[in-house]
């Protein structure tokens, strides 16, 4: 079979434009070792047509890493990638300007448009089947089927679906996909009557206290190993009080409800010497 000149020509450049767009050179903005803050450093590799960020070892030499050995690579497009030192790299989602937090260890990646969970050293720990999934908290992550409804709250976006469940830390599905994102008791009674403490409602002082660290467990007021603590309760309402032995610890105050477990409010001060 002959094709005409005409033909070769068009699959020529048809070549050329897929090996140009798999190798999509990017400028890239990250903190350095020498300015410690985000700035543009030119081109510094190329996005593959697997949306995967390729760094070039002189970039990776220069990008200041923070303890847990990633960094988030900005794009001028508004794209982030996190980026070990060695190279590897994964797309997440921009959250407060930044690339997705880790939560419980987790962080977001999109894959075919269904959500992907990732751990720190940037490998995949399961994939979901839905187009919608938030950051874990408590043990578990809200997930929807698509389409989502988007509206803008401020800079923040708000999705909306009414085919939304629960999954957990393995990815498995614990609460059926068939409420909507808007039934948040639905979602809070469920996280707080499957944990390691016992089911609400909260009878005494050591369920007060298990049903407060739980929630303190993954904040940054969650208390160390060594602190006083003090239970209350006052017309349905719990009120634990954590102090940390150490110097320059922290009190943490919250409220609990008696009847789900549920936090009211959490507030937390550092205390100094002589406090």
């Amino acid at each position: 079979m002959k094709l005409k000149l005409s033909s070769l020509v068009s699959l020529v450049l048809v070549s050329i434009s897929t090996i140009a767009l798999a190798k999509t050179p990017v400028e890239c903005i990250y903190p350095s070792k020498t300015l410690q803050q985000l700035s543009r450093q030119g081109i510094c590799g190329y996005v593959d047509e697997d949306n995967s960020l390729h760094v070039s070892s002189d970039h990776l030499q220069k990008i200041l890493f923070e303890r847990n050995g990633l960094q988030c690579i900005y794009l001028p497009d508004g794209r982030v990638f996190y980026l070990n030192s060695e190279g590897k790299s994964i797309k997440t989602p921009m959250v407060d300007n930044g690339c997705d937090y880790f939560r419980q260890g987790l962080a977001r990646t999109n894959i075919d448009g269904k959500i992907a969970y990732f751990d720190t050293t940037l490998t995949i720990v399961f994939q979901t089947k839905f187009e919608y999934a938030a950051p874990f908290y408590a043990g578990y992550a809200d997930v929807c089927y698509g389409p989502m409804k988007v509206k803008m709250v401020g800079e923040h976006k708000m999705f909306e679906s009414e085919k939304c469940g629960l999954i957990n830390l393995q990815g498995g599905l614990v609460l059926p996909a068939k409420h909507s994102l808007k039934d948040y008791g639905v979602f809070r009674n469920y996280r707080n009557s499957h944990n390691e403490c016992e089911i609400p409602p909260i009878v005494n002082k050591k369920q007060a206290l298990c049903h407060s660290l739980r929630h303190l467990k993954n904040s940054s007021s969650s208390p160390s190993n060594g602190f006083k603590h003090k239970e209350r309760l006052v017309t349905g309402v719990w009120t634990i009080t954590l102090i940390e032995k150490r110097d320059n610890g922290y009190k943490t105050i919250m409220k609990l409800s008696s009847q789900d477990a549920s936090m009211i409010v959490v507030t937390s001060e550092k205390l100094n010497k002589q406090n």
